[in-house]
């Protein structure tokens, strides 16, 4: 019989991309979203609201997966920084309840947090470095990291950075450079804000592998290179075939923004690759890799879902 996993977050960028390795890989797959309906062929996808606690418990119970990833979140940023107590309701108090549920279940939790926990003063972070955070946002995803860790007894954190498609109208890094660049705009490019970008389909395998292992703790799972945003959107530019120049150079404090963002998030993936046997995808081969799929109809592929639960 099929193991079972839970997924939340379905019809977010990771949500959906985890759901459908998931199903590839021969999983019994439970895919809850909150709002936006999707209905993938193979896959139970059922509505829920997390945040009504009894409802989420009952039905989470009824279901009783062997395995579960909390991917659901709130990530505005700037949202976060101004609605701080929905915030911590959201990415604390949902994660309390589903940590656990699965410990009470005997199910392998993995909770998906963010490469932002760190402040970015440092020249790279390892898991075990000091994780200081800027905004609301970061604080209540590690709090989240701690109730995960405190309520369940070998849970998984994984801190990520990840780019992709979402076959629909929402707001994603690549998705909006790439929209610029279609309509021939010049776009700002930050170029004192370093991250390491993983595809996010390399992120659902990783973070798949890891709840297949028996490991636990802490692991940063982004792409193995270091990369300014403003030369990531030129890489785009280039693999799509557009003209890296519409990529203006810029830095972060000509953007009003409501909250602080951490600027160096160059993160060390020794721990994750040592745990893989495996390295992690550079920018090229990333890049490459998600061109591809995108020329193959993988944007149109996932628009489907949403298209089809609409009728």
């Amino acid at each position: 019989m099929a193991r079972k996993i839970l997924i939340t977050g379905a019809s977010g960028l990771l949500g959906l991309a985890l759901t459908l390795e998931a199903r590839s890989r021969g999983l019994e797959v439970i895919a809850l979203y909150h709002s936006t309906v999707i209905d993938v062929p193979g896959v139970q996808c059922i509505r829920l609201d997390l945040l009504n606690k009894s409802a989420a418990e009952d039905c989470v119970r009824s279901l009783h997966p062997e395995l579960i990833v909390h991917a659901a979140a709130e990530v505005r940023v700037d949202w976060c920084e101004d609605h701080p107590a929905e915030a911590e309701r959201i990415n604390v108090g949902a994660t309390e309840d589903l940590a656990r549920l699965a410990s009470e279940m005997g199910a392998r939790f993995l909770y998906v947090s963010t490469d932002s926990v760190y402040d970015g003063k440092s020249e790279s972070y390892r898991e075990t470095d000091t994780a200081r955070q800027v905004n609301v946002y970061a604080a209540t995803k590690f709090r989240g990291e701690a109730a995960a860790q405190r309520l369940c007894q070998g849970a998984i954190v994984a801190r990520v950075n990840f780019y992709g498609c979402s076959g629909r109208h929402k707001s994603n890094l690549i998705g909006w450079i790439l929209g610029e660049l279609k309509q021939g705009k010049p776009l700002p490019g930050f170029m004192d804000v370093i991250f390491c970008p993983l595809s996010v389909n390399d992120a659902a395998q990783v973070l798949l592998d890891l709840l297949n292992s028996n490991v636990s703790g802490v692991f940063n799972v982004v792409g193995k290179e270091a990369i300014s945003k403003y030369e990531f959107a030129r890489r785009v530019a280039a693999v799509f075939g557009f003209d890296p120049g519409l990529v203006r150079a810029t830095s972060l404090a000509e953007r009003p923004l409501r909250a602080a963002r951490p600027l160096n998030m160059t993160l060390d993936v020794s721990k994750i690759e040592d745990v893989l046997g495996r390295t992690l995808p550079d920018v090229a081969t990333g890049l490459a890799e998600f061109a591809d799929r995108i020329r193959n109809g993988y944007e149109a592929e996932l628009e489907g879902y949403f298209t089809a639960a609409k009728r």
